[in-house]
């Protein structure tokens, strides 16, 4: 009796998993995130060498940075571009310019 239950139970979690965490891509997104996991190892990687940093400020500049560094890479945009024009366009108090990719 006890070994139904237990069958039963494994079959209901893998049911609510397959519900879940569907193995297709659903609308062209892929079902894991490996694409993320493997931008953000080289990061990681040169954090873990380089020393945390000894603020939470520091943590969100260092990881901005990296977002910022790594869309532009992916993108195929020139970082010392983009970084000029951030940079003017706070000293202006315009818009920054955006990442979000155009076409």
């Amino acid at each position: 009796m006890q070994q139904a239950t237990d069958a039963l139970a494994q079959a209901q979690v893998l049911h609510v998993g397959e519900t879940r965490y569907p193995r297709e891509g659903t609308n062209g997104i892929e079902p894991t995130n490996n694409t993320a996991e493997q931008a953000l190892r080289g990061i990681v990687l040169k954090r873990k060498i380089s020393g945390p940093t000894r603020s939470r400020r520091g943590d969100e500049f260092i990881a901005r940075g990296f977002s910022v560094m790594a869309t532009c890479r992916r993108q195929g945009r020139d970082l010392l571009d983009y970084l000029h024009r951030a940079v003017t366009a706070w000293i202006d108090q315009t818009d920054p310019p955006s990442l979000v990719p155009t076409g």
